[in-house]
């Protein structure tokens, strides 16, 4: 099983989609000693150092989201992301970077 991160955002991301840090990050429960809750955006920059993984969705999904629901993101393992079919096979080990065009539905 992968291991997930948490992450804060005021837009609307569709599960699977890559996500990158904005820099502007908050903390579980308010908690200033509690764990990070990094700031995310859709990643839509081709080979975006701050690239963080794919994203999930919130912590719980019935509730809304705030510093006690934060979002979650697959940083490491397994898991679904959308990809696009550039002609290459994506191999294990292979590294997350946002392509040169948006993923196709």
């Amino acid at each position: 099983m992968g291991r997930s991160r948490f992450g804060w955002t005021d837009q609307p991301i569709e599960r699977g989609m890559l996500v990158s840090l904005t820099g502007i990050n908050r903390r579980y429960h308010d908690n200033p000693n509690s764990e990070i809750i990094y700031g995310i955006r859709t990643s839509w920059t081709e080979n975006d150092p701050r690239c963080m993984g794919a994203y999930l969705g919130l912590h719980e999904p019935s509730q809304l989201a705030g510093p006690d629901n934060p979002h979650l993101v697959m940083a490491v393992g397994n898991g679904e992301m959308w990809v696009v079919d550039a002609g290459d096979n994506i191999q294990p080990g292979d590294y997350l970077i946002h392509p040169t065009r948006p993923a196709a539905r």
